[in-house]
């Protein structure tokens, strides 16, 4: 039985959500957990107050002694821990090129060490950039192999790893991401959202929630926008969401994220006002509201997500909790489209397809019946195969086999 588990976010801009929910179902599972976390983040989550926290200080901008210096510190702590209450069952780390200390105090501990890892480091194509890039893959490659396990999202990222650095199959486990059943489940519209926004009860709402980086299809978005509207004068857009490149929360709480210019250029520049609805940042447990605004929610990611993330993409499952039909690019198992597929779960259309986005859009307008059925097979997909607890007792399993 596990009893106790160190846990490292390596996260110097945010404690990422899937951080917050497998240690969430940790503690729930009667798991003992103390997080190792850089001390200047303030988390946008609620932490459950049973998780012990350490908060690790960031001394330097200088990336090379910031995480030199992070490591010894984090080793300090964990030394301090274990002389206090007994070495962990296992040390699980969403692991970056750069921290193998930790790997290492593992192995002269005998602790099992797990490295959860959510994409692999893109080959540099700049010969500026080859050599600081070949170091950080010879860096990741080691972190990787000394570990125990090595946990993915999908097996599109776990076949990636194995094709890169030769490891055996067998290390890796595909863990995929789960759905808060108990932030994100069908609800009425709120009154003072659609107020807010000027949404009518009689509006078709089409949204889009969530990070808004370019590989969630934000071009291919504005053009399938314009095409359906040209089409049906009676749907309306809702925008939520923003990008920042170094993850920095507090550049999108106050609007100033890379996508919120763009998005509202887009709206000025087509006369879109009061069709296309565009609100920034939101937090996490708050999106629930935004997406149940929704009669159809999308999710129009480009074939170069592949090489931005790991898969098994969270919003999906949000989506599908709040009981909306969701429209998806077909990636494969990298989106889950094998698996809704077969349910019959989502709508599936072809990455970087304005046009059979925007058919799509139109399909779910005139067709409320597809609206009812689909919604309630996504909903009943993610709760019984894609909840954050059965992620979470994935990993736990792992070690006892």
């Amino acid at each position: 039985m596990i009893r106790s588990i160190f846990y490292i976010s390596y996260d110097f801009g945010f404690l990422s959500i899937h951080s917050h929910e497998i240690i969430s179902n940790m503690l729930i599972s009667g798991v003992r957990v103390d997080l190792f976390m850089p001390d200047k983040i303030q988390p946008s989550l609620t932490i459950n107050p049973q998780c012990t926290i350490h908060k690790i200080p960031v001394l330097f901008k200088s990336h090379i002694l910031r995480f030199i210096v992070f490591n010894i510190l984090l080793i300090i702590n964990f030394l301090f821990e274990i002389t206090k209450n007994a070495k962990p069952d296992m040390i699980y780390a969403r692991q970056i090129y750069s921290g193998i200390i930790p790997i290492l105090f593992s192995r002269i501990f005998r602790i099992s060490y797990f490295s959860e890892i959510n994409n692999i480091i893109p080959r540099s194509k700049l010969k500026t950039y080859y050599l600081k890039t070949k170091i950080k893959i010879v860096l990741e490659r080691l972190s990787l192999k000394l570990a125990n396990f090595i946990i993915t999202p999908s097996l599109t990222l776990k076949n990636g790893i194995v094709e890169r650095y030769g490891f055996a199959p067998d290390k890796i486990h595909v863990v995929p991401n789960g759905v808060n059943e108990k932030i994100f489940y069908p609800s009425f519209k709120k009154c003072c959202l659609c107020e807010n926004f000027g949404i009518k009860n009689n509006d078709f709402i089409v949204g889009f929630v969530g990070s808004m980086a370019k590989w969630q299809g934000l071009n291919i978005l504005k053009n399938a926008i314009i095409k359906a509207l040209d089409s049906n004068n009676k749907i309306k857009f809702l925008l939520v969401g923003d990008y920042v490149e170094d993850s920095n929360h507090d550049k999108m709480k106050a609007g100033s994220g890379d996508a919120a210019e763009n998005i509202l250029s887009f709206i000025k520049d087509h006369s879109l006002e009061g069709r296309v609805i565009y609100h920034g940042f939101v937090n996490y447990e708050a999106t629930a509201d935004f997406m149940n605004i929704c009669d159809v929610l999308l999710a129009p990611y480009t074939s170069e997500c592949h090489e931005f993330g790991g898969g098994s993409p969270m919003k999906l499952y949000a989506y599908f909790g709040c009981g909306k039909p969701v429209i998806i690019s077909d990636l494969g198992e990298f989106t889950d489209s094998i698996s809704l597929k077969k349910r019959g779960a989502a709508y599936l259309i072809p990455p970087d397809d304005s046009d059979a986005l925007a058919k799509a859009i139109l399909y779910f307008k005139k067709n409320k019946t597809a609206v009812k059925k689909y919604g309630e097979r996504g909903r009943t997909f993610v709760l019984n195969e894609r909840k954050w607890s059965d992620s979470c007792s994935k990993i736990l399993s792992i070690l006892h086999q």
